[in-house]
C-alpha cells in the first residue's frame, strides 16, 4: 500500500459506527434484500466528484518539476495517465457518516427528515470483501499536501526511469497497460512510466480523487465504501465490467435519473458475527410518522434482532 492510500483508508475501531442516511423505500429494500447498494460517484448530488482535487494535481505537477529535465514531458505524460485510468473506470461508492443525527442530512438524504439513520458496524462493513473504505477529505489545504506528496514520490519514480533509460526513448509500444489514448498523449517520452511502481502510484492518486470533496460537504464527514468498475469496448460502444474477472461480483445494474442511466451494484451485507447482521441502531428522522416500537418490531420479524431504535433529537418538522 503506497503512502496516500494509506492516508485515506477507513481504519475503524472495534464498536465504532457509521450511518447511512436514506429513504423509507431505501431502508426497507436494505432489510429485506440484505444488500448495501454501491452507485457511481459522478450520479451523486456533488458536481465534482472526480474533479476537486484534478486542477491541484496539475499545479503541483508543474511546481514539482518546475525547472527540471523534461518538465513539459513529466507534467503531460502524468496527466495522461489520470486521464486514461478516469476514462477508463467508473468508482462505485455507498456513502456513510460519522454523525449519526445531522439535520442537514435528515434533510438531504433522508425525504427531508422523514427517512432514516441506520447505523452499521463500522468494522464489518469495511471488512467487505472487494470494497475499499476511505474518509473524505474537506480541507483544500490538507488536499494539496497529500497531491504534493504523491506527485513528488510519482516524480522520483519518472526522474529514474528516465535516468535508467540513457534518455533513449522507445516509440510507445511497450508501454504498460496505457493504450493508444496515453500514447498518443504522452507521445514519444511515454517510456518512462513503463515501469509497474510508477502507474501503481499513478492509480492511486487517481483512486485519491474520489475522497477529495468540497469545504461545502465538510458536515456530511463522509465514509465511503467504494469499487471499481472498468469501462471495456464493446460494439459501437463501451460496456462495465468487473474489475476483477477472477472473482464473483454483484452483477452491474443500471437505473434511470431522469432518463438518465446510473450504474450501481448491490453488495451483500456482511453477517458472520454472533448476531448475524451488521446493523447496529437505527434512528427515525425528526418527521419520520413511525415509533421507534412499529421499527423495532418489523426488524425483529425481519432477522435483525437486538437493534436499537430511537427517534432523532433534532426539532425538525
Amino acid at each position: 500500500m503506497d503512502w496516500i492510500t494509506e492516508q485515506l483508508e477507513f481504519s475503524p475501531k472495534v464498536g465504532d459506527v457509521i450511518h447511512h442516511y436514506c429513504s423509507a423505500e431505501t431502508f426497507l429494500s436494505i432489510l429485506t434484500h440484505r444488500t448495501i447498494r454501491l452507485s457511481d460517484i459522478q450520479c451523486m448530488n456533488d458536481r465534482g466528484e472526480r474533479i476537486w482535487g484534478r486542477e491541484i494535481i496539475g499545479q503541483v505537477a508543474l511546481a514539482v518539476s518546475a525547472g527540471k529535465a523534461y518538465a513539459a514531458d513529466f507534467v503531460r505524460g502524468l496527466a495522461a495517465a489520470i486521464d486514461f485510468w478516469q476514462i477508463n473506470s467508473i468508482a462505485a461508492a455507498a456513502c456513510f457518516s460519522l454523525h449519526p443525527d445531522s439535520l442537514g442530512q435528515w434533510r438531504g438524504y433522508a425525504e427531508d427528515g422523514s427517512g432514516f439513520s441506520i447505523g452499521f458496524d463500522a468494522c464489518a462493513m469495511t471488512a467487505v470483501d472487494r470494497l475499499s473504505s476511505v474518509h473524505c477529505v474537506y480541507d483544500p489545504e490538507d488536499i494539496r499536501k497529500k497531491i504534493e506528496f504523491s506527485v513528488n514520490a510519482i516524480y522520483q519514480r519518472f526522474a529514474g526511469n528516465l535516468a535508467g533509460s540513457g534518455c533513449q526513448w522507445a516509440d510507445g509500444t511497450e508501454v504498460l497497460d496505457l493504450g493508444s489514448e496515453v500514447k498518443e498523449s504522452a507521445g514519444a517520452y511515454a517510456t518512462p512510466w513503463h515501469d509497474r511502481d510508477t502507474m501503481f502510484l499513478c492509480v492511486s492518486l487517481t483512486r485519491a480523487l474520489e475522497s477529495f470533496k468540497h469545504p461545502a460537504f465538510e458536515q456530511e464527514g463522509e465514509i465511503r465504501l467504494t469499487h471499481i468498475v472498468h469501462r471495456v469496448e464493446s460494439g459501437a460502444a463501451f460496456r462495465l465490467e468487473s474489475a476483477n474477472k477472477k472473482m464473483t461480483e454483484p452483477r452491474i445494474q443500471f437505473r434511470l435519473r431522469n432518463g438518465v442511466p446510473a450504474p450501481f451494484l448491490d453488495f451483500p451485507l456482511p453477517g458472520n458475527d454472533e448476531r448475524g447482521h451488521p446493523i447496529r441502531d437505527v434512528i427515525l428522522g425528526p418527521k419520520n410518522p413511525a415509533s421507534p416500537e412499529q421499527i423495532s418490531v418489523m426488524l425483529e420479524t425481519m432477522r435483525f434482532p437486538d437493534v436499537r431504535v430511537r427517534r432523532s433529537s433534532a426539532p425538525y418538522c
